[in-house]
């Protein structure tokens, strides 16, 4: 049987939409305790966070959700400050290459504020 990795990439990153979404709410909740944990559950998902800089000279960033079979990583492009530009989800299974989520615009933005969490070190 063999898989469609562009399906699972889209349901991967649905599902990753879905559960960034819920935790952004809970960041801006008027609960301190609950924004806080909120943050933390978000820092805490992170298992590599990495940038690099690419042909171009384009500064990128990565950051790694989960490995093996599958793995889930967000990747994109970074401003001279730092701070994440463009957003992308990726999905990788056994011997199967990076395969982009196919997400909208709304959904990439979403990624993009989820990014902007971490600290991204030149």
């Amino acid at each position: 049987m063999k898989k469609d990795i562009r399906k699972e990439a889209n349901e991967s990153g649905q599902r990753f939409i879905e559960t960034a979404s819920e935790v952004l709410k809970r960041v801006n909740s008027n609960n301190e305790k609950v924004s806080e944990e909120a943050r933390e559950e978000i820092e805490n998902d992170a298992l590599e966070v990495s940038t690099g800089k690419e042909f171009d000279g384009t500064e990128t960033y990565m950051i790694l959700l989960s490995t093996g079979g599958p793995a889930t990583r967000i990747i994109g492009e970074l401003d001279e400050h730092g701070q994440p530009t463009t957003a992308t989800f990726q999905f990788q299974d056994w011997f199967l290459p990076w395969t982009e989520a196919q997400l909208s615009q709304e959904e990439k933005q979403t990624l993009i504020k989820y990014a902007e969490f971490f600290y991204f070190e030149f």
